[in-house]
C-alpha cells in the first residue's frame, strides 16, 4: 500500500508529481489580465484602421451655365483615342472637349478634336447617339454614350466616315476612322 501523498510545507521541496492547487485569486488574476489584453488588442484595430477618409476630385467636373433663356451647357475634357490606321495598329490619341445642351433631355452639342469641331444632334431611338457633319457635310460622325445621353461625363464610342474625294490635310485619309472618348 502506498502512503497517502502529503503536500510540501513552507520552505520544503515538491515532490515529483505534486500539482499546487488553483485558488480563486488566481482564476480571477488571468482572466483580468485575458479580458485587459483582449480590450487593448480590439483598441489597436479600431485605432489602426481609423475613420476612412475619402477626398473627391473636382478638377474636371462638367461645369453649367444655365441662363433662363437657353438650355444648360455642360462641358467637359475627354482623352479622344482615333485609329488611325485601318488595320489598327496605330492609334492616335489627342485631347478633345465634349459640349452638350440639355434641358432635361440633352438635344445636341460640341465636339472638338481630331478632325475639328463637330456640331451635334442628338438621334433618339432605340440607341441614343450624336451625329455631325465637319467640312460641308463631307465629314459625319456618330457617336454612341456608352450609358443614356445626359450631361454626366460618360465613354462615348464612334465612327467618322468620309468619301474617298473627301480631303483633310490635317489627318490620314482613310475611312471610316473609329474613335473612343474618355473623360480624363
Amino acid at each position: 500500500m502506498k502512503a497517502p501523498r502529503t503536500r510540501a510545507r513552507v520552505g520544503e521541496q515538491r515532490a515529483p508529481g505534486d500539482v499546487r492547487p488553483v485558488t480563486t485569486r488566481s482564476l480571477v488574476g488571468i482572466s483580468v489580465a485575458l479580458l485587459v489584453v483582449v480590450v487593448v488588442a480590439i483598441g489597436a484595430l479600431i485605432w489602426a484602421s481609423g475613420s476612412p477618409k475619402s477626398s473627391v476630385d473636382t478638377s474636371n467636373l462638367p461645369t453649367v451655365d444655365s441662363p433662363s433663356d437657353h438650355p444648360a451647357t455642360s462641358t467637359a475634357t475627354y482623352r479622344e483615342t482615333v485609329q488611325v490606321a485601318s488595320d489598327g495598329s496605330r492609334d492616335q490619341v489627342v485631347p478633345a472637349q465634349l459640349s452638350l445642351q440639355c434641358s432635361g433631355i440633352c438635344r445636341g452639342g460640341t465636339l472638338t478634336g481630331y478632325l475639328g469641331t463637330f456640331t451635334l444632334t442628338a438621334v433618339f431611338g432605340a440607341n441614343t447617339t450624336l451625329t455631325g457633319t465637319l467640312n460641308g457635310s463631307c465629314e459625319t460622325i456618330t457617336l454612341t454614350p456608352q450609358d443614356e445621353l445626359s450631361a454626366a461625363p460618360q465613354i462615348l464610342t464612334g465612327t467618322i466616315t468620309r468619301p474617298d474625294d473627301c480631303t483633310n490635310p490635317a489627318t490620314d485619309a482613310h475611312t471610316p476612322i473609329n474613335l473612343r472618348l474618355d473623360r480624363t
